[in-house]
């Protein structure tokens, strides 16, 4: 019998963090979470954030009954990488660093991989 797969997306926007749950191709939930200038002006550079918006993401599974050990895969979507061919990516070591030591831009989606992982 063929399980389905379980994924959480992850998607760091700048003044929010959306996620979504699907098995397969089904989204089974979705939230966005807005975060205030107040609450983001709390952090000198945009990497800070990602225990912020990490926590946002595990409140959002607790409130769902979803045990983080039950998904077969966590999508980080986002970040500005130097140029690579399209399409998607395992997380490694090198991309984690170019996130946080080397960012291209400063923007929040360079948080996706590092909250995924």
């Amino acid at each position: 019998m063929k399980k389905n797969l379980r994924i959480l997306v992850i998607n760091p926007g700048s003044t929010s963090t959306a996620i979504a749950l699907f098995e397969d191709n089904k989204l089974l939930d979705k939230e966005i979470i807005r975060h205030s200038s107040e609450e983001l002006s709390k952090y000198k550079k945009i990497f800070d954030q990602h225990e912020l918006r990490e926590k946002v993401i595990i409140n959002f599974l607790k409130k769902k009954n979803i045990d983080i050990n039950s998904l077969d895969a966590i999508v980080g979507r986002g970040g500005v990488l130097k140029p690579v061919k399209s399409g998607a990516y395992r997380i490694n070591k090198l991309m984690l660093e170019d996130l946080k030591e080397r960012p291209r831009v400063e923007h929040a989606s360079n948080l996706g991989a590092v909250i995924a992982i």
